[in-house]
């Protein structure tokens, strides 16, 4: 079908049969002309209806690739090209490990030295480092994997892959950071909408497109306090505070002072340094968003039984779409668990951040993020 004012018009099928065969009626110059499913020329208007109908589809698939809310995969990495944006590749986390053992010993990058979780999480040395006169030294290394999950907690890097005597003890004092997963389509399609409605700059629209653009940095916020005086979020005078979810600090600094420049006031507990294009080190003060985790109890009912693990999946799909400051909905949880094989009834959904829970919606400040795993959510399966 053709275009128009409202955009493509897919085909009918039923239109297109009756369409063929008017052709085939025409062409034999015989309005009686038998074209029954069983009849040979019935089959022909058949099969040229399937083909366009399939070529109609693709038409439309071509037509959507040209457009930010239906364009997919590679179509809208070269969409993103018009938009002066790029999706952001899987990337690995980072962290400092601090050890103790003999002195002089020599922890080596090539061949790397494995570190990992007590879950298996694995992480490798980046350069060789040698443990100093007071036994102690501290440790670059990198994850072995691309992914959000490799952003693990503060002193969880805990185990030797290949214990040697020479090193004793080994933690990490802060958690990984920078790891991300590939962007996906969703996630890229809003980048590309931000970048429509505003571009790089000191604005505070323009500093949330300049973070979004930071490798593995999955949401931002922006306050900016241009009055003489201390704002409602106890921000200072002509002050920038920058709240940011993922990526990792170093980047997040050098693209607030690419954007911003020097002499810019930046509020927020997490410091980081970055540098002026003449090289000179500059401060660069920002928050890393707060993330709350939100328990779960749910009652279903099913006459064969339900797998508790979809169930849980399910709630944590929708916790998935939350944005920073995001609430919890609890009424749009239930399209999610009725869609699960053996679930016959939702009796009740309870949550909240912490114990008694309850039936309200959960709701965060603006600056946090609402987070939960499978230890989070409780299930309960009576017989219908």
């Amino acid at each position: 079908m053709p275009l128009t004012d409202d955009g493509f018009v897919e085909l009918n099928e039923d239109d297109e049969l009756e369409h063929q065969r008017q052709l085939l009626r025409d062409a034999f110059n015989d309005p009686n002309l038998d074209l029954s499913e069983h009849s040979i020329l019935g089959n022909l208007a058949l099969k040229q209806t399937k083909d366009r109908v399939e070529e109609d589809q693709d038409e439309e698939q071509v037509y959507d690739a040209g457009l930010i809310p239906s364009s997919t995969g590679v179509s809208l990495d070269r969409l993103s090209a018009n938009y002066s944006a790029s999706r952001a590749n899987a990337t690995s986390s980072t962290t400092k490990l601090q050890i103790t053992g003999t002195p002089g010993y020599v922890v080596t990058a090539d061949p790397p030295t494995e570190f990992d979780t007590e879950d298996g999480t694995i992480f490798w040395n980046a350069y060789d480092t040698q443990i100093g006169e007071d036994g102690t030294a501290e440790l670059t290394v990198y994850s072995d994997d691309q992914a959000n999950y490799v952003n693990v907690n503060a002193n969880t890097i805990t185990v030797q892959a290949n214990p040697v005597d020479e090193i004793e003890t080994v933690t990490n004092k802060d958690p990984a950071t920078g790891g991300a997963d590939l962007e996906t389509d969703y996630d890229f399609r809003r980048q590309m909408t931000l970048s429509t409605s505003a571009t790089e700059n000191g604005t505070e629209d323009g500093l949330k497109v300049a973070l979004m653009n930071v490798a593995g940095v999955t949401d931002a916020e922006v306050i900016s306090n241009r009055t003489e005086k201390t704002d409602s979020y106890n921000n200072p005078p002509h002050t920038v505070h920058c709240y940011v979810m993922g990526g990792t600090p170093a980047d997040i600094a050098q693209k607030l002072l690419d954007v911003a420049g020097a002499g810019q006031a930046w509020v927020g507990d997490t410091v980081a340094t970055a540098y002026d294009d003449g090289g000179h080190a500059q401060e660069v003060r920002f928050d890393v968003q707060q993330q709350v985790t939100v328990k779960f109890a749910l009652v279903l009912k099913s006459a064969g039984g339900v797998d508790q693990d979809a169930v849980k999946q399910s709630v944590l799909e929708y916790m998935e779409t939350l944005q920073m400051g995001d609430p919890v909905i609890l009424n749009q949880i239930y399209g999610y668990l009725y869609q699960i094989d053996g679930v016959d009834y939702v009796n009740s959904i309870s949550a909240g951040l912490k114990d008694p829970l309850g039936t309200d919606d959960v709701a965060v400040t603006a600056y946090q993020q609402a987070v939960s795993d499978d230890d989070d959510i409780e299930v309960t399966v009576n017989a219908s």
